[in-house]
């Protein structure tokens, strides 16, 4: 069968088992690891006993393809909020760039008016035109729902 026969829902469908049949494997594989690495490290004593339980507990099941990317100039952030993916996508690239240069990469005002080829006066200005964009979407939202 040709992609063209699936509805729209019956590829999405299929994605999503897919995606949870990837995931399954990755988990299993990634657990299978952590096991022999724990029987190495207690058959030579590598680790004490404790140390162990807490390596298991610091494992956390966590998908990048569960969560939004957005492209900050070459780097990427991912979030988990389809919501507020959506509000940072509605703000101006540049002044989304800045913003997300400075609140979530923490680059320094300096690091991105050279970046982006502005003053850090501009720079400034980006990011409080950003965030208060920001706030009034997630406002808006707020009072939709």
């Amino acid at each position: 069968m040709k992609t063209e026969d699936f509805t729209h829902g019956e590829l999405e469908s299929i994605q999503h088992r897919f995606d949870c049949y990837c995931k399954k494997i990755i988990d299993n594989s990634v657990k299978n690891q952590i096991r022999n690495y724990l029987r190495y490290c207690q058959k030579y004593e590598v680790m004490a006993m404790d140390e162990e339980m807490e390596q298991l507990q610091t494992v956390t099941d966590e998908y990048l393809s569960e969560k939004i990317e957005i492209k900050v100039g070459e780097e990427s952030i991912y979030l988990e909020s389809s919501q507020l993916a959506k509000a940072i996508m509605k703000i101006p690239e540049r002044k989304r760039i800045a913003l997300l240069l400075a609140v979530v990469l923490e680059y320094s005002i300096g690091e991105i008016a050279t970046q982006l080829n502005v003053s850090k006066k501009t720079v400034t200005d980006y990011k409080y035109e950003a965030l208060s964009s920001l706030r009034k979407e997630v406002r808006q939202n707020g009072k939709e729902e």
